[in-house]
């Protein structure tokens, strides 16, 4: 359909246009959608949401992923030290922070044991 041919209240997105088609609307304008979905801002509709996602998520990864990414971040984490200089600031600034990692959970279990 040429613009030619188009009726002048009809809008085309940029996608549509670059594609040279554009899809079928069946009456759906950003008006009437925000009219349709309120419950959409609800917060027990957005978690009942993320649920859903995760559910999906977990469907599709297979079991054994948890323990891959965590060898993965070892690995990581041990060959890592070797991709820079000893005077390069990285490492230095990674092992206090790493010091203070571990000060912190060390403050955690304290606590949590009074």
């Amino acid at each position: 359909m040429s613009d030619a041919e188009r009726p002048p209240d009809e809008v085309r997105s940029e996608v549509s246009v670059q594609k040279g088609h554009a899809p079928p609307r069946a009456g759906v304008t950003r008006a009437s959608h925000a009219q349709e979905e309120p419950s959409a801002r609800d917060p027990a509709h957005l978690l009942a949401r993320i649920r859903q996602w995760e559910s999906a998520f977990k469907r599709r990864v297979p079991p054994w992923s948890s323990r891959a990414l965590a060898l993965l971040l070892i690995v990581f984490a041990i060959l890592l030290p070797f991709f820079f200089t000893q005077t390069s600031g990285f490492l230095n600034a990674t092992i206090i922070s790493l010091a203070y990692v571990v000060m912190a959970l060390g403050l955690n279990i304290v606590v949590g044991f009074a």
